[in-house]
């Protein structure tokens, strides 16, 4: 994974933890389904999408251990073990990831 992709990574996972720390949580019309809405980007959420990231979050964060041992951590803790498969990027978060439209 190149630092680019890594980066752009980290942006899409980003724009979901935001919305979820600062969304107002709402109801959908008639539905028991929580959205979790961020009203000053327009975009919302819903329980399922948030908890579809959860192994594309845990990817990006061993990735992150990877890229900074490699850089020479100034306190490693131990060699990290090799990065896992990469998991699918989920539908809803492909236009905010960069080369996955």
């Amino acid at each position: 994974m190149t630092r680019l992709a890594l980066w752009s990574l980290m942006k899409g996972l980003q724009a979901v933890r935001n919305n979820v720390i600062h969304a107002v949580l709402m109801y959908a019309d008639g539905t028991d389904a929580p959205i979790f809405e961020l009203r000053s980007r327009s975009r919302g959420y819903t329980k399922a999408q948030v908890f579809e990231t959860e192994e594309l979050t845990n990817y990006a964060a061993h990735a992150a251990l990877v890229l900074r041992h490699e850089l020479g951590d100034k306190e490693p803790a131990g060699a990290p073990g090799p990065l896992p498969a990469r998991p699918q990027i989920p539908v809803f978060l492909k236009k905010l990831i960069l080369g996955h439209d």
